[in-house]
């Protein structure tokens, strides 16, 4: 006998869970229906139609998948259903069949169903069945199927926006802050590894000491800015705004941009021409910080680029319109570039910068030489205004206005709809206390938003007045349509005050002798479809809200992730940088410590090399819309190897460490295993700049079967100097989040003496890598 393997069977009831909550709407349409099709059954005799009835409405589970076999089943059903004039079940398929696919857009596939029905309602009333009351019934559930579809529609269409609108802001600010690491940090870090590189060169010449020296220092304070730039960067992705912390920088001087520039050029041994013409005063702080940046990154790519001795051209013109940036960079011959100093992302930053001031970009790369070509325009915009007259009081009043009806449009043109029909009323009939009331009542419709209560009491009196007065007027539109918009708003005691108050209105005509029927038919029919539509309406705020929230959440979790890995690679990199700039620039006057200063700038080119690795790699990533890398992901770091260089690290700052571990390290995964080695970047970082001179540091790992735990003690100096430049405060906290996505914990202790760190990771399933 034929049996399904058991993963199917396995997987079978996680299938279906997953269809379920995937259409569940249709699955509980489908089952209305059937539900509806099988009650004759139970009393009369099974017939073709009974037949029909519980087949049919099956296909509205097709809808999604193959929307035309799905209309063409209903629409035959339901035509054969109002022919048959008895099967309340494929109508009831047909009505939800025209919500379901105007809500998803299909509306030929809905006219196609109507046009059935009509013609079921045809040949129903050829075959002499009376069809007034059924007719009319299906005219207004259509009616209030689409009225419903619709509002879901265009809130669909909401969502959908704030999703796409998601995407790019992630995109957006990837880019910004690719940008700014560009054109920030790894143009420093890649100035740093070339003066290091010069430094050594001169290192066995004793005439070169103040070569050395000028080096030194330009790493120092290079370094320096490096580490503030990034660190302030941090401070600010740590924020949910960009807003920063600290006032803003000052914005750069281009005069002073220039002056650095030519003497940038010929620290390199590069000739350089480097002129402007205009008030540079004129500029706005935007445009001023964006021609800077082009004119860093020119001087970056001549340095790195140009032949020796060349000639090097940067122009600057600002004239009444446009500020214009002309680079002409001769080229070497040969041209030897590693990912540490290029990354190719450079100009891409510039036309972005460029493009969004409304300028253009243009470069142009022969074998003999490079040329940019930046236009900026001084739109209103971009120039500083010395005058800028002040809009008149009623221009800035018909903006508020315009404002105003912008934000609540579905108010006004609900107000103009009542407006229009107590218009006609009062045309129709005359001028009346009724057709009065129904001009005047509408307008309350605009005071829900500021004053709900308010509203609510004008509606509701004009409700009972236009009810009891038994006149279908502009106030009945009104207040129906009241309730849809309170309803929608949360406020659902003024929807009831309302309803309560037609309802008292009804009565009272009642007791005045109206017949009711048709009116109350018909207030009844319009607050289902008001009711229906504004929970509709509502629920689709709910889902554009929490698609908000989960926007601004995967921007904050974005802006964290980020922040962590620059301080866990490049601000701890730079802070060893600067560290080791001063060890060598200690040891220059002294010609027995020759070796001590090649060894510092060896770590020195090693670390920047690495760090402006690791950062190019960033900025890569961050340019693509997934995590993905481009190139195969680094190899893990291996934990002994790290332990072995944290004891190197802390000796060569002069401490004495004792590093041990227990355990087997192979057993963890990759991400616990790099995990720990960022803690222990940073538990090394903070003992090199804040332990006591010749300490005992202590550092212990022990890995058992359930757990890695890495215990970290830094006796700490009396004294201790820490400045922007080398502590940002920020290491703890990306520990913390490190450990806590992985279901572990950290603790610190610090006291006048002493800091201890203690962290507790589990061995999960997830983080313990499985035996074969």
């Amino acid at each position: 006998m034929f049996a399904l393997p058991h993963p199917a069977l396995n997987v079978a009831p996680s299938r279906l869970r997953a269809a379920w909550r995937a259409h569940r709407e249709l699955s509980v349409f489908t089952a209305f229906s059937l539900a509806f099709s099988a009650l004759p059954v139970l009393f009369q005799w099974f017939t073709l139609t009974d037949t029909v009835g519980l087949v049919v409405p099956w296909a509205l589970l097709l809808i999604p998948r193959n929307p035309w076999t799905a209309t063409t089943i209903l629409a035959a059903g339901t035509a054969y259903g109002l022919a048959d004039a008895r099967e309340a079940g494929l109508v009831m398929a047909g009505w939800f069949a025209v919500y379901a696919l105007v809500r998803r857009g299909g509306y030929w596939q809905a006219v196609v169903i109507v046009v059935a029905m009509a013609a079921g309602n045809l040949l129903a009333w050829q075959a002499g069945t009376m069809m007034n009351d059924l007719f009319i019934s299906q005219v207004l559930w259509i009616a209030i199927c689409m009225g419903v579809a619709a509002p879901l529609r265009l809130a669909d269409a909401n969502v959908s926006r704030a999703q796409a609108a998601h995407a790019q802001a992630l995109r957006e600010q990837r880019a910004l802050i690719a940008r700014e690491l560009h054109d920030t940090l790894a143009r420093a870090n890649t100035q740093i590894v070339l003066r290091a590189q010069q430094a050594q060169a001169h290192l066995h010449n004793p005439n070169h000491t103040d070569q050395i020296n000028t080096a030194l220092d330009d790493i120092i304070t290079t370094g320096h800015q490096s580490v503030l730039d990034l660190r302030t960067m941090l401070r600010l992705l740590r924020q949910d705004t960009n807003t920063p912390l600290d006032p803003a920088p000052p914005t750069p001087d281009l005069t002073t941009t220039l002056t650095q520039a030519r003497h940038n050029l010929h620290q390199a041994g590069l000739h350089a021409t480097v002129t402007h013409q205009g008030d540079t005063t004129r500029l706005t702080p935007t445009l001023t910080t964006t021609l800077t940046r082009i004119l860093d990154e020119c001087v970056a790519n001549m340095i790195k680029h140009a032949a020796p001795d060349a000639q090097c051209t940067i122009q600057l013109n600002i004239t009444d319109t446009t500020a214009e940036l002309h680079a002409i960079n001769p080229l070497a011959d040969t041209r030897h570039t590693t990912p540490a100093t290029s990354s190719k992302l450079g100009i891409l930053g510039i036309q972005e910068r460029t493009h969004a001031l409304g300028g253009t970009t243009t470069t142009k790369h022969t074998n003999h030489q490079w040329i940019l070509h930046t236009t900026l325009p001084l739109t209103q915009t971009n120039a500083v205004q010395e005058h800028a007259p002040d809009a008149p009081g009623n221009r800035r009043r018909r903006g508020r206005t315009w404002d105003w009806l912008h934000a609540h449009w579905g108010l006004s043109l609900l107000t103009a709809a009542s407006v229009v029909i107590a218009v006609f009323n009062m045309v129709d009939a005359g001028i009346r206390l009724t057709t009065v009331v129904g001009l005047v009542v509408p307008w309350a419709l605009l005071l829900i938003p500021r004053n709900p209560l308010a509203a609510t009491i004008i509606l509701a009196a004009g409700a009972a007045h236009a009810t009891a007065s038994d006149q279908f007027t502009g106030t009945v539109i009104a207040t129906t349509a009241a309730t849809c918009v309170l309803v929608r708003r949360g406020g659902y005691w003024q929807a009831v005050v309302i309803v309560v108050a037609m309802a008292a209105g009804n009565l009272l005509a009642w007791q005045a002798g109206h017949d009711m029927s048709y009116a109350l038919l018909s207030q009844v029919l319009w607050l289902i479809l008001c009711l229906g539509a504004a929970s509709a309406l509502r629920l689709a705020d709910a889902n554009v809200s929490r698609a908000q929230a989960a926007h601004a959440q995967a921007l904050r979790e974005q802006r964290a992730l980020i922040a962590r890995e620059l301080h866990d690679t490049l601000a701890r990199a730079n802070t060893q940088i600067v560290l080791r700039a001063q060890q060598a620039q200690a040891h220059l006057h002294n010609p027995n410590h020759t070796d001590q200063i090649n060894t510092a700038l060896d770590d020195i080119i090693t670390t920047g090399h690495q760090s402006v690795l690791d950062l190019r790699t960033m900025l890569r990533l961050l340019r693509q819309d997934t995590n993905t890398p481009l190139d195969p992901a680094p190899p893990t770091p291996d934990l002994t190897t790290t332990l072995t260089q944290a004891r190197h690290n802390l000796h060569q700052a002069g401490l004495h460490a004792t590093v041990t571990h227990q355990g087997d390290t192979t057993r963890l995964t990759p991400t616990l295993t790099t995990t720990l080695t960022r803690i222990l970047d940073e538990c090394v970082a903070n003992m090199i700049k804040h332990a006591a001179p010749d300490a005992q540091c202590t550092i212990q790992l022990n890995i058992t079967d359930t757990t890695a735990e890495l215990h970290a003690i830094n006796p700490l100096a009396d004294t201790r100097h820490t400045t922007p430049a080398t502590s940002s405060k920020l290491g703890i906290l990306g520990i913390q989040e490190r450990t806590h996505a992985l279901g572990g914990t950290t603790t610190t202790k610090h006291t006048n003496h002493q800091w201890i760190l203690h962290t507790t990771l589990p061995l999960t399933p997830n983080n313990e890598k499985g035996k074969p």
